[in-house]
């Protein structure tokens, strides 16, 4: 979204938050690579990192945003390989232990804290499986994997498996409307199941994809408020509603969708591979869909190699695995702070902008009833038109324009310990043409109706602030020693804070901006 994005880019309606797509022009993605072994699945940690469950080494790997690679092991006992990787509400990453079909081989469940310590829950029969794992709406984790059954384990490790007709379970995800939804492969339906948060757990319903063997693969929440699947032999994208209507989006490059996840722009990032049944050498890309069903880009992976999991990241990013690397794809808009929310854990805390006018998007990866709400308690978003607290389902993102100078902090008004903070700069330059003047600006554009901006100044040989401009609806001021609060030459140092005049809520002043001035 470019910078004359709306102030507050969501509808409100009675019963939910209506988002508007954040539309980009198509172009060519670029992916930086970084050397791994193959990695299954990736997911966000409540560090701010990347985590993958590297499927053939027992090991699950910390990524940084810069590309540095840990490996930290897990036992290896009799199980085959590991394959899902989700951040659990309590702060943990949370992994699956797949079953190999020898004796004495059993599925588990991993749980390792962000400095590597490893426990492990065994599944309660022989035959069971494991493969992706994610949070639900009901403080569990869920599971799919199992040929006969989807699986949920609490935090502190009881295990539960709740019988479904099909088989072949491939991926699950939270839904909008507090339900788990699964993948069967070989059954070619999405499955979907309760949970606690919208009923009793584990009434299974099931819907038929309309193209025959079309061997669906991986689901997310999506944007627009419903199911988003890939089918891998079907060579199309699916949408689902949460009553179970389905729509189908043929992609034109003849590869096959992969995985799928919700992008922070509003689109859905998918991977693609050529068909490993018509195709001699491995091939991958990454490409983006609009909720409208139409292809926005799509880029070949650099090194040829097959393109497989794909999940955002801190700060806009989107990552994938690769045969034998991660990739990162960087944000498209230098303009937006992206901010993600997982279960209980807002990535980054604290977002900081770079000028006046720029935009905080916050992108839910979190299920069950959640939202941001500002917590200056000025109003400035978070709110449905009738004044009650608005709702984001998860998969969605919504973005605000900061054009006001101060630290602003906000919160899930649902869980309030959830919180965190956006930090918005004031502009202090040299006045071009004008020795000893300096141009001072706080404000991008108005106030809202009925505040107002402070403007403290600190003077050379003083630490502390004190009142410059108080109560002023200018946006900008120059300073100079004609002005009463010149100090003779040095050092100077402003900040401001957006303040409602009646209720006296403010934001917080913004971070210092300091320059020399020199007498003429």
């Amino acid at each position: 979204m470019g910078r004359s994005a709306a102030r507050l880019a969501f509808a409100v309606t009675s019963a939910s938050v209506l988002l508007i797509t954040l539309v980009t022009p198509a172009h060519a993605l670029t992916i930086q690579e970084y050397p791994s072994p193959h990695g299954d699945d990736i997911a966000l940690g409540p560090d701010g990192n990347m985590w993958s469950a590297l499927q053939d080494v027992f090991a699950v790997a910390r990524i940084t945003d810069t590309g540095a690679i840990t490996d930290l092991p897990v036992t290896q006992r009799d199980t085959e390989y590991l394959v899902g990787t989700t951040s659990g509400p309590d702060g943990k990453i949370w992994f699956t232990e797949d079953y190999g079909g020898g004796s004495g081989e059993y599925a588990r469940i991993g749980r390792m804290t962000t400095s590597g310590t490893v426990t492990e829950f065994t599944l309660p029969t022989i035959t069971s499986g494991a493969g992706r794992i994610a949070p639900g709406p009901d403080g569990a984790l869920w599971f799919a994997g199992d040929p006969s059954a989807i699986g949920r384990i609490t935090t502190s490790g009881k295990i539960t498996e709740f019988p479904i007709p099909g088989g072949d379970t491939a991926d699950i995800t939270a839904g909008p409307d507090g339900n788990m939804w699964f993948t069967e492969q070989d059954d070619n339906k999405i499955g979907r199941i309760t949970t606690s948060a919208s009923g009793t757990a584990g009434t299974v319903t099931e819907f038929s994809i309309p193209t025959a063997d079309s061997l669906p693969q991986y689901i997310t929440a999506g944007p627009d408020g419903n199911l988003w699947f890939t089918e891998f032999a079907g060579q199309q994208i699916g949408r689902i509603t949460p009553n179970g209507t389905i729509t189908q989006f043929p992609i034109s490059s003849g590869d096959s969708p992969f995985d799928i996840a919700s992008g922070p722009d509003g689109d859905l990032w998918f991977t693609e591979n050529c068909a490993f049944f018509l195709c001699d050498t491995p091939e991958g890309a990454v490409a983006r869909m609009s909720v409208t069903g139409s292809v926005v880009d799509e880029t070949p992976i650099p090194s040829d190699s097959e393109a497989m999991a794909i999940a955002p990241g801190a700060d806009g990013t989107m990552w994938i695995t690769e045969g034998g690397a991660f990739g990162k794809i960087g944000p498209s808009d230098v303009h937006i702070r992206y901010v993600a929310y997982i279960p209980n854990f807002f990535i980054r805390k604290v977002a900081p902008l770079s000028e006046l006018g720029d935009s905080v998007s916050w992108q839910m990866l979190n299920p069950g009833t959640h939202g941001v709400l500002d917590g200056t308690g000025m109003g400035l978003y978070g709110y449905a038109p009738t004044g009650a607290i608005a709702a984001i389902g998860i998969g969605q993102s919504f973005s605000y324009t900061f054009d006001w100078a101060g630290t602003y902090p906000y919160s899930d008004p649902f869980h309030r310990s959830a919180k965190g903070k956006v930090k918005v700069p004031l502009s202090v330059v040299p006045v071009v043409g004008a020795v000893g003047q300096a141009g001072v600006t706080w404000a991008s554009a108005s106030a809202p109706i009925g505040s107002v901006f402070d403007v403290q100044i600190k003077v050379p040989g003083s630490s502390t602030f004190v009142d410059w401009m108080p109560g002023t609806s200018q946006l900008q001021a120059t300073f100079g020693q004609s002005d009463p609060a010149w100090a003779g030459p040095g050092k100077y140092a402003f900040r401001a804070r957006l303040r409602q005049v009646v209720t006296g809520a403010a934001s917080g002043y913004s971070a210092a901006a300091s320059i020399k001035i020199r007498k003429t």
